[in-house]
This record gives structure tokens, sequence and C-alpha cells, in this order.
């Protein structure tokens, strides 16, 4: 309000959680605009939990050592690409609130995949290769 005025014409309205799409939100944010539209930013918590090398087993090491033989089916891993990483969780997808297998995070430069991913070749390899793909082309959504 401005003046006694509504300085906006939509209506916000602030809540401390709920569900946001199908992922469960620390806070919400429903903004309404003359009764017709609604849009409904979120943010959710999340953090990674990385695998040190030092921690996976004998058979994940021996999947994940293959990693530069897969990206080189599709001619190398990107100069883009700095870290690949494992991690035992993932960002639940907004969309569908399922968890992902792997994600291209251009910001930290590194392609993280989900430690599971490590116990079958194929299922590794599909992930890998899927990530790459948005780090050579710069696509963030499938």
């Amino acid at each position: 309000m401005i003046d006694g005025v509504n300085a906006f014409p939509f209506a916000c309205d602030f809540a401390g959680g709920g569900r946001c799409g199908n992922v469960e939100a620390d806070m919400l944010l429903t903004v309404q605009s003359a009764g017709r539209h609604r849009l409904v930013l979120c943010e959710v918590s999340f953090a990674f939990k990385f695998v040190s090398s030092d921690r996976v087993t004998k058979a994940e090491r021996k999947v994940f050592d293959l990693r530069n033989k897969i990206a080189a089916l599709v001619g190398d891993i990107p100069k883009e690409v700095q870290y690949i990483k494992v991690s035992e969780t993932m960002r639940p997808d907004f969309f569908t609130g399922s968890t992902t297998q792997g994600l291209w995070d251009e910001a930290s430069r590194s392609i993280i995949i989900l430690r599971k991913q490590l116990g079958s070749l194929p299922d590794f390899a599909g992930t890998l290769l899927h990530e790459v793909a948005h780090a050579k082309t710069g696509y963030d959504v499938c």
C-alpha cells in the first residue's frame, strides 16, 4: 500500500510451507492477478550428500571409472564439465516429485549422478550421456 492505495494490481499470500507442484516446499508465495491468474513461487531447501571416492564399493568404482570411455562415445566430456560427482541424494523433480537420476549444474560446472546409478553400467551410462548432452548443448530442459 502506498498512501492507502494498493500499488499492485494483484493480491499476495505468503505461507510458511506446503506442497508446490509435487514437491514439499519450505516457502510458498501465491500471486493472484485480479482473480484471473494464479502463480505460485516456491523455495525448496535441498542439500546434496556427495560421496567421496573412498566411500564407494569396488563394484561402484568399476562402473564410475568407465566415465571417460562412455563419454568418448559422444566425443568426450565437454570442456564445460569440470567435475563428475556422485550424490546419495538428488533434488526432487518439481513437476513429478520423483527423484532425478542425474543433473548438469552449470553454476558448479558439475555433472551430478545419483549413487544408485552406479549399480548398473547401462543406467550409469545412460544418465551420464544424458547429462553430457545438457552440458554440450546448454539446454537444461528435456
